[in-house]
């Protein structure tokens, strides 16, 4: 028999058709044109049809659990695309690790490299000079960066189609250990007092991921106050610790933190350390000055106004306690302590206020003023005084008497509630009754 040259040798891209299927298709290139998406008109219906026939004897000659799993396209190199890119894209949160085989159809590498530039790992498996992958002769090389990984291995047999997958943890970490890293080292508040409680939060990581034996000096004397160890995390992954402490007295110390870590055998552990700079201010009372007021020889029925002096270590933030005894108005009628409080709330240097009424044995009630100067602010009783004349009090008597029955520091973070306030006034009232 005689050779025919050339001979076609390319097959895997393209063939003849099967006169089978030639004669299948005639109808549908020159009488049954229709495009089986025009659902509007019979040639639509018939070419739909018949795609549909087409896929349901696909699923049964390849053993497809639904048709509808059959995807028709233009060819093997749209198939191959859509198939890989798309899994790569549907399954990218459970993995992004892509196994094939160096002699593959560039219809397989082309969309592998581009995979990769978008952010996957690629293997390319090398394979037998009768182009088999042999596990045992040919393994699988592949460099991992620092971190865990887990490795699964998937091997499917011909023609049972039967799957077995094996699964390993891997830890990769440098050829030598290195010391641990402290990112940060921070208090809360960075500039305490002294006896309040300060919260110290520091953030490390180990590149390989070993346990940390950490020591605490708080206070700068030397001696460690605070050891303990954490157990081994990823490598790289952040660690943080939180632990309270009060200063004693007030001054300028370093906290300084101390890590060490725990590498495996045969390895020798590194260490690392550091502090950060703390000024503890001074916590002291109050100091409460003179007391003045004016006129020093009022008449009867005549304005008086008193004034305070105080200083703290807190800036001046102090709670002064500010008694308004008999705010009535002309007519008889008493005003209620909420509309005094919500004046007195508007004042600028005014952070917060608590007013209740309270017993009077002439007036028969009074209202009281528990006012927290705003930061950096010393409202006087002057100046609230104006102030409630500005608001509309004027149609009322200005106090009779006004005094300052006392003064308490605020928390150590310059706050006070308004149950504080109403307490302090509650044990006034108390005082004042038994006299």
């Amino acid at each position: 028999m005689a050779v025919k040259l050339p001979i076609f040798m390319d097959s895997h891209s393209t063939t003849p058709m099967d006169p089978r299927v030639l004669e299948a298709m005639l109808p549908f290139f020159m009488e049954k044109f229709g495009h089986p998406g025009s659902r509007n008109h019979p040639f639509g219906w018939e070419a739909e049809a018949a795609m549909e026939r087409g896929r349901e004897q696909l699923a049964r000659l390849i053993g497809a659990r639904d048709p509808k799993e059959i995807v028709f396209t233009s060819g093997g190199t749209e198939s191959d695309n859509l198939a890989l890119k798309g899994i790569a894209e549907m399954y990218r949160e459970k993995g992004d690790h892509v196994v094939t085989t160096v002699i593959e159809h560039r219809a397989i590498l082309d969309p592998c490299r581009r995979l990769e530039k978008q952010g996957l790992k690629v293997t390319y498996v090398p394979v037998g000079s009768d182009g088999i992958v042999d596990a045992t002769g040919n393994p699988v090389t592949f460099a991992y960066a620092v971190g865990a990984y887990t490795l699964t291995l998937r091997v499917r047999d011909s023609p049972g189609g039967h799957l077995v997958t094996l699964m390993t943890s891997v830890s990769a970490v440098p050829a030598r250990n290195t010391a641990p890293a402290i990112n940060a080292l921070a208090l809360t508040p960075a500039s305490p007092y002294n006896g309040q409680q300060v919260s110290i939060r520091a953030n490390v990581s180990d590149p390989e991921g070993n346990g940390l034996n950490w020591s605490w000096d708080f206070n700068t004397d030397g001696v460690i106050d605070l050891q303990y160890d954490t157990s081994a995390t990823t490598p790289g992954a952040f660690v943080e610790q939180t632990e309270a402490y009060a200063f004693a007295a007030a001054g300028n110390y370093k906290v300084t933190l101390s890590l060490v870590d725990i590498p495996r055998a045969g390895q020798s552990p590194k260490a690392k350390s550091t502090f950060t700079s703390v000024s503890v201010l001074s916590n002291t009372a109050p100091t409460l000055g003179a007391i003045s007021f004016s006129p020093t020889a009022p008449a009867v029925d005549q304005i008086v106004t008193q004034a305070a002096k105080w200083s703290s270590m807190f800036g001046g933030r102090v709670a002064a306690p500010v008694v308004i005894r008999g705010i009535i108005n002309r007519g008889g009628e008493k005003i209620s302590a909420e509309e005094v409080e919500n004046m007195l709330l508007g004042h600028p240097s005014v952070r917060n206020v608590a007013c209740v009424p309270m017993p009077d044995p002439i007036l028969g009630e009074r209202t009281c003023a528990f006012v927290i100067a705003a930061p950096g602010e010393t409202p006087t009783l002057q100046s609230l005084c104006a102030y409630l004349t500005a608001q509309g009090i004027a149609k009322f008597k200005m106090p009779e008497r006004l005094e300052v029955v006392g003064e308490f520091p605020l928390s150590p973070f310059g706050k006070v509630s308004k149950k504080d306030l109403t307490d302090r006034i509650a044990r006034i009232v108390k005082e004042e009754a038994k006299t």
